[in-house]
C-alpha cells in the first residue's frame, strides 16, 4: 500500500508541483504522475491505482499502463514523497 506525504502541492493546469520533504525542491508531475499522487490521498493499493488508470486511459494497454504505475511510484519514491507499508 501506497500514500503520499503531506507537502505543499500547487495545480499547473493538469500538472502538478510538488516540494520534495527534503530540501523542499519543486518536483513538476506530468498528468500521469499527477493523477497517481491524487490517488494516493490516503492508503492505497497498486491494484486501485491500477483501476483510476484504466478508467482514466481506456485506450492504452494493460501492460503500458502497469509500467507507467511503476515507473511514477519509483520516482515519488526517490523523491520522497510516499510511504509505503
Amino acid at each position: 500500500m501506497w500514500r503520499h506525504r503531506r507537502v505543499p502541492v500547487r495545480a499547473f493546469g493538469e500538472k502538478l508541483i510538488v516540494a520534495r520533504p527534503g530540501d523542499g525542491a519543486p518536483v513538476v508531475m506530468e498528468p500521469n504522475a499527477a493523477l497517481v499522487w491524487r490517488c494516493l490521498d490516503d492508503w492505497t493499493t497498486a491494484s486501485e491505482i491500477d483501476a483510476h488508470l484504466a478508467e482514466a486511459f481506456p485506450a492504452v494497454a494493460e501492460g503500458e499502463r502497469l509500467a507507467a504505475r511503476t515507473t511514477i511510484l519509483a520516482m515519488l519514491q526517490d523523491d520522497g514523497l510516499v510511504e509505503r507499508r
